[in-house]
């Protein structure tokens, strides 16, 4: 499905520090999931996509964000499980991705939109 393109995208730019392209990616994301609203896999990734871009943009606290992230674990368990045969539980893929949003967030502490692709302490 093309939400998982993008949401490989979404991971690896974030994870790189290119919060930029994470940004757009997670933008397309909401697109497409907007166009296939009625499956819990859509819905899932719509949800996922727009607590994510507010913790981008810092208008939502990351403690939030967590029990926001993990409560759709158990709403739309299809999301975190598609195309994952090696995670059975949808609340260890639901952590996969909070630890790497945290781990962005600590590492670059981005502003989106206003943000210089620069680690916290290189200045």
């Amino acid at each position: 499905m093309i939400i998982d393109f993008y949401l490989t995208i979404y991971d690896t730019e974030l994870i790189n520090g290119d919060i930029k392209k994470a940004y757009n990616a997670l933008k397309k994301i909401e697109s497409y999931a907007r166009k296939n609203r009625g499956s819990k896999y859509a819905d899932g990734a719509y949800k996922f996509a727009e607590i994510n871009i507010k913790v981008l943009e810092r208008k939502m606290d990351m403690s939030v964000a967590r029990s926001e992230l993990l409560s759709i674990a158990e709403t739309y368990p299809d999301f975190y499980l598609y195309n994952k045969l090696e995670i059975e539980d949808p609340k260890v893929a639901a952590m996969a991705y909070i630890f790497r949003l945290e781990y962005s967030l600590n590492r670059y502490d981005p502003a989106y939109p206003a943000f210089n692709m620069q680690r916290c302490d290189d200045l």
